[in-house]
């Protein structure tokens, strides 16, 4: 029994190591696929890259509206790219603006909780997810697309006649993602032409000649500065606006 001791203290050495080694392993993975020593920096506090807040300063738990009944609220479904800023303010405080982007999120969990998105009634719906598909669900391009599609679906069996924007996926400073997500856009494309959905184009606005995001763009090589976001409202500033309502709250003096 003695001398059996010292063999199973071995065993269990060598089991820990092999499972701390294997979250070493998957923890790099995570962030060479999100951008690299870039994302490790930026992370830590320790790079001069910062998101500008005059821009960037809103999460979904901060952006809390309560239409009135009748009114159609464009809305914005995502990850923290999408929930990182106030797409009321930046479009124009006016409209009926909802932002309902989730840090960290996946099209799995966007279908989840599309249920009382839905149940808005949304005039229109500006939708980009997957950043975090292929690392934390180990999804291919084609398995996050068919989630788009069933997304898309649960919102027009509520509101069919809701405007549906597919935002394409943005590229990252890291190689091995941004590799993921053009073949990813590839399916959304597809599924857009064949539902006739709009395409929105994101992507080739702000990647460099080697298909990365570029420098200028991002706060720590995945999300996006002020700089960046400017970009994806250029692009979709004036197709909010179209679709959006003309809102204000009750009770705030002004005319509605």
């Amino acid at each position: 029994m003695e001398s059996s001791l010292p063999a199973r203290i071995t065993v269990l050495l060598a089991v820990s190591l092999t499972l701390n080694l294997a979250g070493l392993v998957y923890v790099a993975s995570v962030i060479q696929g999100r951008g690299g020593i870039g994302y490790l920096a930026a992370l830590l506090g320790l790079s001069k890259l910062k998101v500008e807040k005059n821009l960037v300063v809103m999460n979904a738990e901060r952006q809390v509206v309560y239409p009135a009944p009748s009114a159609r609220p464009v809305i914005f479904i995502g990850d923290s790219l999408t929930s990182d800023l106030d797409w009321r303010e930046a479009v124009g405080h006016e409209y009926l603006v909802l932002n309902r982007g989730i840090g960290g999120d996946t099209s799995a969990g966007v279908l989840q909780r599309i249920g009382p998105i839905a149940a808005l009634r949304p005039a229109a719906v500006f939708l980009m997810i997957g950043t975090n598909d292929a690392q934390l669900l180990g999804y291919t391009p084609a398995e996050s697309a068919a989630r788009w599609r069933d997304i898309i679906h649960a919102v027009l069996a509520v509101a069919p006649d809701c405007r549906i924007f597919m935002q394409s996926v943005l590229a990252s400073r890291g190689p091995k993602f941004s590799q993921w997500g053009a073949s990813l856009n590839e399916e959304l494309r597809k599924l857009a032409a064949a539902e006739g959905h709009t395409w929105v184009d994101l992507r080739s606005a702000m990647v460099d000649s080697d298909g990365l995001l570029k420098v200028e763009y991002t706060s720590d090589g995945l999300h996006l500065n002020s700089a960046g976001y400017r970009v994806w409202l250029d692009k979709v500033r004036d197709l909010v606006r179209r679709h959006a309502t003309r809102y204000v709250p009750a009770g705030s003096g002004q005319q509605q």
